[in-house]
């Protein structure tokens, strides 16, 4: 009876917190009223690093990602990744020209098959830099990308097992793109991590509303704000100006900032 209760329960908080990055008619959900009140505790609660009833453990989340994600019924499986659109990954070039050059030194966390590096490489970018959980993505790389495998340097592992192993301020540019949003909030120290070893920028595309029992709703300004970082732009898809290609992804906000204050 009490399980049952407590299943109850979990479920209509789940009803109460769930978000779709967009809304009923497609277009970017950006919260008002009510929802907007819900979506801030939201993510109040995942910035403290608490882990509500509602979503899953850490550990759950990083075996997902890490291999269960091979199944060729997943949808998120390495393979998907190699065959994706690249719309988001120029709209990031676009985003980030006036901070960011070729000859930057540039990770990319949640690098999957390489697909983003790619594409960067082949726009004259030199020296790239990639950290990925999922062995069988890495590998997928090596076959479908092996100039860039050969070229660059990839991490294999989780971002609370690896980030700590680069050196401080040893990566100009940091960026994520739909990958933070995975992030446990147990693992909230990856953020840290992060400006730590960028010696120049950290660069986000993520969603900040969306969530789940495996997509973390947070505003990134505040976490990197707290960390000492500085926003130079910001643009959220769908509601901001949006170059038509990028449509897909709507309802996700990348944002610029500067982390050479950080290291004062």
């Amino acid at each position: 009876m009490v399980n049952q209760l407590k299943s109850v329960v979990i479920n209509v908080l789940k009803i109460i917190f769930y978000r779709n990055r967009l809304d009923s008619k497609g277009n970017a959900f950006k919260p008002k009223g009510l929802n907007k009140i819900v979506s801030e505790i939201n993510q109040y609660i995942i910035e403290k690093s608490y882990t509500p009833p509602w979503i899953w453990n850490a550990d759950a989340c990083r075996r997902i990602w890490g291999s269960e994600v091979n199944q060729d019924s997943n949808l998120n499986r390495p393979s998907h990744y190699h065959n994706k659109p690249k719309a988001l990954i120029r709209f990031l070039e676009e985003f980030w020209k006036p901070y960011v050059n070729t000859d930057l030194h540039i990770m990319e966390l949640g690098c999957n098959c390489g697909t983003n590096l790619e594409v960067l490489r082949t726009s004259g970018y030199t020296n790239l830099y990639g950290m990925e959980i999922n062995s069988d993505a890495v590998e997928l790389m090596s076959n479908v990308y092996p100039k860039l495998y050969s070229e660059s340097s990839i991490v294999v592992g989780s971002f609370e097992e690896s980030l700590h192993t680069i050196s401080d301020k040893s990566i100009d540019v940091v960026f994520s793109m739909a990958v933070l949003m995975h992030v446990h909030p147990s693992s909230s120290k990856v953020f840290s991590e992060m400006v730590r070893i960028a010696s120049r920028y950290v660069v986000v595309v993520e969603q900040e509303y969306g969530n789940c029992e495996y997509v973390f709703a947070r505003n990134y300004k505040r976490v990197f704000a707290k960390l000492g970082c500085k926003e130079l732009d910001k643009i959220m898809l769908g509601i901001d100006k949006t170059p038509e290609y990028a449509y897909e992804y709507h309802g996700m906000t990348a944002r610029v900032f500067d982390t050479t204050l950080a290291h004062d």
